[in-house]
């Protein structure tokens, strides 16, 4: 089913409903979803080179650093240290 279909079943099915109480209940799902969008969309910071950060993108960094984490994907400080002092 493509974004299209998905569309007319919702108005027909919106347009078919009686009780106000379930489009009420729709309503809400939409406007929380509109909210989380925009909030995800936040800036809440910037890149050295002026790029903005979103709060999306800053968790996703979060969470792919928590992974590698996990997975041991990391270098310890000392180690690095160690490498570069042979710089």
């Amino acid at each position: 089913m493509n974004a299209n279909d998905i569309k007319l079943e919702l108005i027909q099915w919106i347009l078919s409903e009686k009780k106000a109480a379930n489009l009420q209940a729709v309503q809400q799902l939409i406007s929380d979803f509109k909210k989380k969008s925009e909030e995800s969309q936040k800036i809440v910071g910037y890149r050295p080179n002026g790029t903005s950060v979103t709060k999306k993108q800053l968790t996703d960094f979060i969470l792919q650093a928590l992974h590698d984490i996990d997975e041991g994907l990391i270098i310890e400080t000392d180690k690095v240290e160690q490498e570069s002092e042979q710089w």
